[in-house]
């Protein structure tokens, strides 16, 4: 059994490592001076499909729980879809300047 035990821990001491090994550490994002921002931020997402309903994963999707809890005292509620992903890419800009987003 103790054999058994030591068998099963250095498995998962293995498997632990082979799934840190493809972790790399990112270069910490470079500060932005948050005093010298004169406006709002601007939030950009550019999707990979240009349908005309693309953006509707921002906007439509509610959590099944929350959807849920707003159908217990919501008479003829719709369940809206469950979140989902779509391809995109988003980006951070604010007087002009691309703002990192780490």
């Amino acid at each position: 059994m103790k054999q058994l035990s030591k068998s099963i821990s250095c498995i998962l001491l293995l498997l632990t490592m082979c799934f840190f090994a493809g972790c790399q550490a990112k270069e910490p994002p470079v500060p932005v001076d948050y005093d010298s921002l004169t406006e709002l931020p601007v939030l950009t997402i550019e999707t990979k499909s240009k349908a005309a309903d693309v953006m509707d994963f921002v906007t439509s999707p509610v959590a099944a729980h929350v959807a849920e809890s707003i159908a217990s005292w919501t008479p003829d509620y719709v369940m809206p879809p469950a979140p989902y992903y779509e391809a995109c890419t988003v980006s951070l800009s604010c007087n002009s300047k691309s703002i990192p987003t780490g």
